[in-house]
């Protein structure tokens, strides 16, 4: 069995990956923002340690690390999936909006690696997963926050991939549109083009 991270992992993609790894038997900690889907996870057959966590704030993120690491073990798996989207160009883009997409979307596998990688390192092996974005490659119009952040994602992969090899693997997975809570509210807003 293995011990897991799930950034993001109360809805969408992260929830999917969250209850695979707790059917499986798994322990997962899930971190997020919403107490109330936290609530609502289903834990299958495996330990969930579920975890209110702002991904932005280093202090944060140690600590809640720190304390699935203490309730369930060393680390074996890192799924950084936590993400948000706004639509916008970059002439309509606020400092606000750029930096909160940016703080959600990559520095938040940043300062998730920065504390997970060391309990791998502990084990002598490991395997961080980020979640980047088909549009990581080919980007639609008026995402210029959500492009940037999913493409930057990508050279924090190689990155990760490269300095702790060949002992903790690291990769990206870059889904195209999936009907998750993120893409319905875009949707119900008119945000998404024809």
């Amino acid at each position: 069995m293995a011990n897991v991270i799930v950034t993001g992992g109360a809805k969408g993609i992260g929830k999917a990956c969250a209850e695979y790894f707790l059917n499986q038997g798994d322990s997962v900690i899930v971190l997020d923002l919403d107490k109330e889907a936290l609530d609502n996870l289903n834990q299958g057959k495996g330990k969930l340690v579920s975890i209110i966590c702002d991904f932005s704030k280093d202090k944060e993120v140690k600590e809640a690390i720190e304390k699935g690491i203490s309730e369930i073990g060393e680390i074996d798996v890192l799924v950084n999936n936590a993400g948000i989207q706004r639509y916008s160009t970059v002439t309509e883009t606020t400092e606000e909006e750029w930096d909160l997409v940016m703080n959600v979307n990559l520095k938040s596998a940043f300062l998730c690696s920065k504390y997970a990688l060391p309990s791998m390192q502990k084990k002598g092996k490991g395997a961080v997963i980020n979640a980047s974005s088909v549009q990581a490659f080919i980007s639609q119009e008026r995402v210029a926050p959500y492009t940037t952040s999913k493409t930057a994602l990508l050279g924090l992969t190689r990155s990760i991939a490269v300095d702790y090899a060949p002992n903790i693997r690291c990769v990206a997975v870059c889904p195209g549109t999936v009907d998750t809570p993120m893409l319905r509210d875009a949707i119900s807003n008119h945000c998404v083009p024809n």
